[in-house]
Formats: C-alpha cells, structure tokens, sequence
C-alpha cells in the first residue's frame, strides 16, 4: 500500500514554505520560494511561487505525489471569495486543499483550545481565540492601512525618521547662515510641525 503524504504551506508577503508530512507526521520534505501573497504580488506570481514551493519539497520524496491533503495558510486571504480564487488555481494539488489565512493555520496547531497567534513578518497579524471558540483578528489589513511592528513598518519608520534627521539638520544650518527668511513659510511650518509629532 502507498505511503499517504500532506502539505502544509506557509505562504507569506517575503517567503513562501511547504512541508511534506507522512502519516506519522514525520517531515519529509520542505520547499522555499517567493511570496505567496497575491495581493502584494499578483495572482499569477502568487500561484507560481506556491507551486516552486511544492515541487522543491516533493522533489525530495519520490512516491509524494499525488498528495493526500493540503493546508495553505496564505498572507492576503482574508475573505471566502480569496481563499475560492485561489482554490480554483491550486486545487490540483492534492485531493483535498484548504485555504486560509496564514494567521488561521497558526492557531489550528491548539485545536479546541484558547491561544493567540502573532505573526510579524513583512506584514503583521494577531488572532485569539477564547474558551469559547470565538475568534477576534487585529491587524494583517497591508501596509497601507496598518501592519504595525511588520518589517514593512519598522523600515518605514526608520527612512521615515532619517529623512526627518536630516530636514532639522537642514533647518538647523538655514537657520545658521540667517537664510530661514528665505524659506516659504508653509513650507518652515509644515517642516517644524513634522519635527515636533515625530521627537
């Protein structure tokens, strides 16, 4: 009889990773590849970067195919309608696939227990479930509307308070040489305003 074998793949906005699994839950496999979040990287990319993922880690097990059942936790699926978009571009990997949020894989691994899940990688999420079974979700909306403390995030801040260092020290030295007065004023005010919310 045929070994039974599942994936589990872990698709986030940097990085991409599938684990292969045996029946007794022993690793048999893994694959590294691009983001798997289509909503960042387009649909087409999304999918291709998912299926390198899967062919490295079934590259390593000769029998691995086809795959039992699969989990994709992805990054940007954060309705029905995108986990059913990419189900209908995925669903040729195993017999049975599911796809969630990568933030929704996480906490399965406490089934029907209370846990929180914190996912801060390019993006960032948290999602908590209580005693009983209700599930509260914050953050993970892009680096658009939030994804506070993701690297996205941290990098931003960091050019953001660069670029602020150096207009004081460029107000600084204007004010030196007595050449503020030829500085619009919107501009003086716009620039004082920025140093005072960001120190």
């Amino acid at each position: 009889m045929a070994s039974l074998y599942y994936l589990g793949v872990d698709g986030g906005g940097s990085k991409t990773l599938a684990v292969i699994v045996d029946e007794q839950g022993r690793e048999c496999g893994r694959g590294l590849a691009g983001s798997a979040n289509y909503v960042a990287v387009g649909l087409e990319l999304a999918i291709q970067n998912i299926y390198s993922a899967v062919m490295r880690a079934t590259h390593e097990v000769a029998d691995a195919l086809p795959l039992c059942k699969a989990w994709l936790g992805l990054a940007g699926v954060d309705r029905p309608s995108d986990s059913a978009l990419l189900v209908s571009h995925l669903h040729t990997l195993a017999s049975s696939v599911q796809i969630t949020n990568d933030a929704d894989l996480a906490l399965s691994a406490l089934p029907g227990v209370a846990g929180i899940v914190l996912i801060v990688g390019t993006g960032s999420i948290a999602l908590g479930r209580n005693e009983e079974g209700s599930v509260t979700r914050v953050g993970g909306w892009g680096h658009i509307l939030g994804d506070e403390g993701s690297g996205y995030d941290i990098g931003r801040q960091g050019l953001r308070n660069k670029s602020l260092f150096s207009t004081v020290i460029l107000l600084f030295f204007l004010s030196f040489l007595g050449k503020m007065r030829e500085m619009p004023e919107h501009m003086y005010v716009f620039l004082l305003q920025e140093h005072i919310h960001y120190t």
